[in-house]
């Protein structure tokens, strides 16, 4: 036991911690289309869909309140000022 704890604080000693920042992961306007439309056609809730992806619930909330703007920039007609 007294050996582990020796053996800890010569790790932290190290600062081996200072470097490790959490990354933020970017998905792709596709990406984030095709979650909403696996939920839209499934009927299954955020939860189940975060977990079938590997992603955070927290993502699809978010990813919803923008489907407008996300439908928009994925399809290429659509992007840019209207035609007049």
């Amino acid at each position: 036991m007294i050996r582990f704890v020796i053996s800890l604080i010569a790790f932290c000693d190290r600062k081996l911690f200072v470097n490790m920042a959490p990354t933020r992961k970017s998905f792709s306007t596709k990406f984030k289309a095709e979650v909403l439309k696996y939920i839209a056609e499934k009927g299954c809730s955020n939860s189940a869909a975060a977990r079938n992806f590997g992603i955070d619930k927290k993502n699809i909330r978010r990813w919803k309140g923008q489907s407008d703007s996300l439908h928009k920039r994925v399809d290429p007609t659509k992007i840019g000022r209207p035609r007049k």
